[in-house]
């Protein structure tokens, strides 16, 4: 059995075609997340209350799942080397690589022009 540890957490974006929450998962050393099959519910609280009681049943506090969360985010470097891969290629692909990675969600046609990304600079702090 390995000794990774895992923790639940609820995600804004991550929901059911009906509203209900989606418990997700992060696991230690590892970047990114895992939705599951199961649903906790339209109450945010109750659902956030759902990941606690789970997260204390595994012995994770709240200060270890958060520190879960904060280290499964794509490290900076990560990121910049994937989006200058992609930059060089066309800056369409930018486009859907931050759809994919960002915000599936975002209106990118309405909040940036894909002919300024060549132009980017990826020293972002």
């Amino acid at each position: 059995m390995s000794d990774q540890k895992i923790a639940y957490v609820i995600i804004d974006t991550e929901r059911t075609e009906d509203g209900q929450y989606i418990p997700c998962i992060v696991k230690e050393g590892e970047t990114g997340y895992w939705k599951t099959d199961w649903a906790w519910g339209r109450d945010k609280a109750q659902a956030e209350e759902i990941a606690k009681q789970q997260n204390a049943k595994m012995g994770i506090s709240n200060e270890e799942a958060m520190r879960l969360v904060l280290q499964s985010f794509p490290k900076k470097e990560d990121i910049h080397k994937e989006l200058d891969k992609l930059r060089e290629r066309d800056s369409e692909f930018v486009l859907e690589w931050i759809r994919q990675h960002v915000h599936p969600d975002l209106d990118l046609e309405a909040n940036v022009n894909p002919a300024d990304i060549r132009d980017w600079t990826l020293e972002w702090d």
